[in-house]
């Protein structure tokens, strides 16, 4: 395995080529991410504020009297917002209300998270795999901004949505026994994206088991790699997000010559069969 280094060094050759193709497909690759388990939603929930005095106040009653020297209770509040006399009603109608408007929000979020799951699993994912596509190929001197849409055009779309499905699943079951053995998937999983990307003909098994068994010695590398980031990860925190637009295209290609290298190794150790994934000289 190349030194971090010599994997950033190459990277940057190859940005060189295009940088702004590489941005471009980066930008629209973000932006769709956005749209799935990525992206985040914002719901404004009003915020309602009770005041209690348990002392001596004046209030005016739906009839405009002045009730002076009576007791703010939340019984006496909710008669004076509903102008019901009766109060058990007026609880028990107030209540009805919160219910139905709980509801209706959880059905919502419920709605929305399975909308975002699916956009998740049938557009964002196969575009990620496009993304890895281009950066391969333009590693190998093609810039070709169709890449991007490989998945769709491959003729093998269900396979690429399948393979990336499993991926996440497995990740998230392992999540479940707390955060380090997802973490841990994760890397071992990393590879996917890759392989898929170069031969999505290849079972989902196969697929998962390449990615596991090249990962086996070369998860700390990767972390440590990705790690070695953080400064310009900082810089563009610090420019409002924006930096990070410029630094995803030096990450994305840097990661491509860690699969390739990883590539090799797999192939000269017997982890690939002949014909599964193309390995240069």
């Amino acid at each position: 395995m190349s030194s971090r280094k010599e994997l950033k060094t190459r990277a940057k050759e190859t940005l060189r080529k295009g940088f702004w193709m590489a941005f471009l497909i980066c930008f629209i690759t973000s932006f769709v991410s956005g749209l799935g388990l990525g992206g985040g939603v914002s719901i404004s929930v009003p915020t309602f504020s009770f005041g209690f005095n348990l002392g001596k106040s004046s209030l005016i009653d739906t009839d405009s009297k002045i009730l002076d020297e009576a007791d703010f209770s939340l019984q006496t509040a909710i008669e004076v917002i509903t102008g019901k006399s009766d109060s058990e009603a007026a609880v028990q109608a107030i209540v009805a209300l919160l219910v139905v408007l709980v509801s209706l929000y959880l059905i919502f979020i419920l709605i929305v998270g399975l909308i975002k799951i699916v956009i998740q699993i049938f557009v964002v994912n196969p575009v990620n795999v496009g993304m890895r596509s281009y950066f391969i190929s333009f590693r190998g001197g093609l810039k070709q901004f169709r890449a991007l849409g490989y998945a769709f055009s491959s003729g093998r779309y269900m396979q690429v949505v399948r393979a990336m499905f499993m991926k996440d699943l497995y990740i998230s079951l392992w999540a479940l026994l707390f955060i380090i053995p997802g973490i841990v998937k994760y890397y071992s999983y990393f590879l996917v994206p890759f392989i898929v990307a170069e031969n999505p003909s290849l079972s989902t098994t196969r697929i998962l088991e390449i990615s596991k068994q090249t990962m086996k010695g070369k998860k700390w590398k990767l972390f440590v790699l990705q790690l070695s980031f953080i400064g310009w990860a900082i810089l563009s925190v610090l420019s409002f997000g924006i930096g990070f637009y410029f630094l995803n295209p030096y990450m994305r290609a840097t990661e491509t010559e860690f699969y390739e290298c990883a590539k090799k190794e797999a192939a000269n150790s017997g982890i690939l069969s002949a014909g599964e994934l193309p390995v240069s000289a």
